[in-house]
């Protein structure tokens, strides 16, 4: 999809360029996103979920592991398997949460990749330390760092993560989806 570095940068900037932290998320449906990997392959699960937790919908897309990528490309890698993944669902959801998401070395991040690529709200998350807004959702746990993607606030993004915590040091969306990777990944493992 993409040949040389030259042109990952040129399209990474492009797409920069694109994003937005202003609200267009309207309380209706969370969609979520992670990929796993296992010896050789790349998995990635999307959901679709009420506001109330009921999942509705999920799709899973297994691929060939892609060739890795230098840090300020590194969304190039698994952006792509997310956008595929998440445009089989029968409704874009009003937010997408993205798990394992970061920004570190001024890189652009899974959730605005993914986020102006869908013209979609996205939330970036991870449970690695970063400087990120960091948010304490479990005592004695470390906390959850969310970035922003696209098409939606600071503010915003940390109501909708606070709102969706049940006990889990995730979001309840993301905790599933989680789970249902992990049973997936270990279904493919080689014995």
């Amino acid at each position: 999809m993409y040949q040389r570095k030259k042109e990952f940068l040129e399209i990474k900037e492009q797409l920069r360029k694109g994003i937005s932290v202003k609200d267009t998320y309207e309380e209706e449906t969370i969609g979520t996103c992670e990929v796993g990997y296992t010896e050789k392959e790349m998995i990635c699960v999307a959901t679709y979920f009420t506001t109330a937790g009921k999942l509705l919908e999920k799709q899973i897309t297994i691929t060939k592991e892609k060739p890795y990528y230098p840090e300020p490309t590194s969304s190039f890698k698994e952006a792509p398997i997310m956008i595929e993944t998440i445009k089989k669902l029968t409704e874009m959801p009003s937010v997408i949460l993205i798990l394992n998401n970061t920004t570190k070395n001024n890189t652009l991040s899974n959730a605005s990749h993914v986020g102006v690529q869908l013209n979609c709200a996205t939330i970036g998350i991870t449970t690695k330390g970063t400087e990120e807004k960091q948010i304490q959702t479990k005592k004695f746990a470390n906390p959850l760092s969310i970035s922003l993607g696209h098409n939606i606030s600071q503010e915003t993004a940390e109501r909708i993560i606070k709102k969706q915590l049940q006990g889990h040091k995730l979001p309840e969306p993301l905790h599933m989806t989680h789970k249902i990777l992990n049973k997936v990944r270990k279904g493919r493992r080689i014995e």
